[in-house]
């Protein structure tokens, strides 16, 4: 959803300027995080859980890990 509503950013039909964006639930690439942080000029962080353990894993920035 995220990579969509990048799209619509780039072509400026969406009016928001977001701090930060979180992504949880499903794979994100590494292409497309830059595509969405260049759109939308702010970090996205990216997270998986589940319903019965909340966070189980966050991806970061350090040694080279997304």
């Amino acid at each position: 959803m995220l990579f969509l509503l990048r799209g619509e950013k780039s072509a400026r039909r969406l009016k928001i300027a977001p701090a930060c964006l979180w992504s949880g639930g499903e794979y994100l690439a590494p292409a497309a995080r830059t595509e969405i942080e260049r759109a939308f000029d702010c970090p996205v962080a990216n997270e998986y859980g589940a319903s019965e353990c909340m966070s189980i894993a966050f991806g970061c920035r350090e040694d080279g890990c997304t």
